[in-house]
């Protein structure tokens, strides 16, 4: 497996209107092993409501991209 770091960056995930909710935030360590249980406690916990989370069914769509860290 090849690993790489972009410097000055954070790996950050936005759910669908995420902005209403307080997202974009940067993305746990671990995500992509996280049950999809997990990951939808982490969403609420974050303050994204759970009802919108069900509708999507089992996953949530969601944006990644790194962001720039400011100094």
């Amino acid at each position: 497996m090849i690993r790489f770091q972009l410097a000055n960056t954070e790996l950050v995930i936005d759910p669908p209107n995420g902005s209403r909710y307080g997202f974009p935030k940067p993305m746990p360590t671990g995500w992509v092993q996280k049950t999809d249980a997990e990951k939808r406690a982490w969403y609420i916990k974050e303050g994204y409501p759970a009802e919108v989370i069900d509708s999507y069914g089992t996953s949530v769509p969601s944006m990644l991209w790194h962001r720039t860290i400011e100094d």
